[in-house]
């Protein structure tokens, strides 16, 4: 179905953004099988981190388990502060009437696999979850952008410093084409002989010629 198709391919490249490795899992307690409520839950549980001034972004899937019950799945990049994400968690469902479970990388672990994994829920979803027109089936926080251009760069595998002539003409390509006030987001993968790179406009920063690392702008620059 190419609406999976499409779905599939969105959670992958937000997953790829947001250089996704850890999985956060999210519990209740009691047979909860009402969407809306679940999606609910979300939202308040991200506006409690940010209170708490904690940023995670995320992207996020629900599973439908065979008894009915709900719960959301949220791929994240970095670990995270799981005293704090399970005392939010509590505040809204209730001290002792959920779970937070964090799973961090394992060995050969990318953003495409997890990618790959949120995506499983979507195809049971697409089989026992209909929705309403206009209900999606993947969700992510505020602020996570995709590339809406993509460029390859091709090295021969033997070429002498592959690894770093690809990320310098990968750095190079993106700051020509957002311009060099802007922040860098990347992700390499197959020891340095794969990967990408996404730049966002960022008046707050400026990357130098032949520097390595943007510098803050001040208000004398």
């Amino acid at each position: 179905m190419r609406a999976r198709g499409r779905a599939k391919g969105t959670i992958r490249k937000k997953c790829l953004t947001i250089g996704a490795d850890h999985l956060v899992t999210l519990t209740y307690r009691t047979n909860v099988e009402d969407r809306e409520r679940v999606l609910h839950d979300l939202g308040r549980l991200r506006r409690a981190l940010s209170r708490s001034g904690c940023s995670m972004p995320y992207v996020a899937v629900l599973e439908r388990q065979q008894r009915g019950a709900l719960h959301p799945h949220l791929a994240v990049k970095g670990f995270q502060d799981v005293r704090l994400l399970r005392r939010c968690w509590y505040k809204i469902v209730g001290n002792g009437q959920g779970q937070v479970n964090v799973r961090g990388p394992r060995p050969g672990s990318s953003p495409v696999k997890l990618a790959r994994y949120l995506s499983k829920y979507i195809s049971k979803d697409f089989d026992n979850m209909p929705r309403e027109f206009e209900e999606h089936r993947y969700f992510c926080s505020l602020g996570v952008k995709v590339p809406t251009e993509k460029h390859e760069f091709v090295l021969d595998r033997s070429a002498k410093d592959v690894e770093r002539k690809m990320y310098t003409l990968m750095r190079q390509e993106a700051l020509r084409r957002v311009g060099v006030r802007c922040c860098l987001a990347e992700w390499m993968g197959g020891s340095g002989t794969y990967g990408w790179m996404a730049g966002f406009e960022d008046a707050s920063i400026r990357w130098g010629n032949g520097s390595s690392q943007p510098v803050p702008i001040t208000s004398s620059s």
